[in-house]
């Protein structure tokens, strides 16, 4: 189903819609709970992201300017961290246990780490937080070229606002710019893992 049909299927109110966004719920639910969030709180927040989207869609005013999948994520992490502050939710760094480095999988632990777990070899190695040389990110970086070079340097140097940012590349909302620096700093700790 194209991005168009299924706008207008939930517009509407046609069930089909409905049932076809179901297939986001995954993404949603892996992000959310690497946030901590329990399952029920997941499906609940999907599905409140969802009535935001059906609710814009109802109003002449708005245009939809991303994916349908990409608007539904971005309101569904705007909702998880406002569950999270509303909650207070803080859950320690030390709590998070990797299930699965493939599947980017984290289940937290009922107790932190105590100090010698923390420093064991089992949970840290010493090369972990050991930086890159300036040569080896220059070389990086110019590996990855232009836009993401651009990107990067604009925003984590020059401090450059995303907005700017969405302007000066030509991207038609600022998410999409968010998405876009992601990807880049994605790309260039893969670099490092080579």
């Amino acid at each position: 189903m194209d991005e168009g049909e299924l706008v207008q299927l939930l517009k509407k109110k046609d069930r089909r819609g409905f049932i076809h966004l179901k297939q986001y719920y995954p993404i949603c639910r892996n992000r959310l709970s690497q946030m901590g969030i329990v399952e029920e709180d997941c499906q609940d927040l999907f599905q409140e992201s969802i009535i935001v989207l059906y609710e814009k869609l109802q109003t002449e005013t708005f245009k939809l300017t991303s994916e349908v999948s990409t608007f539904l994520y971005g309101v569904c992490m705007n909702k998880a961290k406002y569950h999270l502050r509303k909650n207070k939710a803080h859950i320690s760094l030390s709590q998070i246990e990797v299930k699965s480095e493939e599947n980017e999988e984290y289940t937290l632990r009922e107790e932190p780490l105590s100090v010698e777990e923390a420093y064991s070899s089992d949970w840290q190695r010493e090369d972990d937080y050991s930086l890159p040389s300036k040569e080896k990110l220059q070389q990086a970086m110019d590996a990855l070229g232009s836009p993401c070079k651009d990107i990067l340097i604009a925003f984590y140097y020059h401090k450059t606002r995303i907005k700017e940012i969405m302007e000066r590349h030509g991207y038609k909302t600022e998410n999409a710019a968010k998405v876009a620096k992601h990807k880049c700093m994605n790309r260039l700790k893969k670099r490092f893992q080579l």
